[in-house]
């Protein structure tokens, strides 16, 4: 009975790890579908990596794209907006970029897309815990 316990107590101290995965957020934008990849789900504060997969309509990976990354959380009682860009740099299919969460709550992220003469937005909003 013991072993059974201990069994069980290890798993549900290890099952929190073993699930934070990554934050995976998807939209369509245009003829755009934007998935976005947090290395941690929930975001923390601090560094988090952020990889965005866009596909075309035709399903065909983008490349020729530049890519940036506005991410900010609004002004609250008695403390100003946060915001920040950054640059995306591509390889291997995806654009990558670091981000960093100064504070925990909600963060706007917005995917900017510059192709051609056509900037298209994807929003998302996350929770950084």
């Amino acid at each position: 009975m013991k072993k059974i316990l201990l069994v069980l107590i290890t798993f549900l101290l290890v099952s929190p790890v073993v699930s934070a995965a990554n934050l995976e957020l998807k939209k369509k934008v245009g003829d755009y579908d934007v998935i976005a990849l947090l290395d941690k789900n929930p975001p923390v504060i601090g560094k988090n990596n952020l990889s965005i997969e866009i596909k075309d309509k035709s399903g065909k990976a983008v490349s020729d794209a530049k890519v940036t990354v506005e991410y900010g959380m609004p002004a609250m009682p008695g403390m100003p907006p946060h915001n920040a860009k950054k640059n995306t740099e591509f390889k291997n299919g995806k654009y990558f970029a670091l981000i960093e969460f100064s504070m925990r709550g909600a963060w706007n992220i917005d995917l900017k897309i510059d192709r051609g003469s056509k900037i298209s937005t994807a929003k998302f909003t996350v929770d950084v815990q």
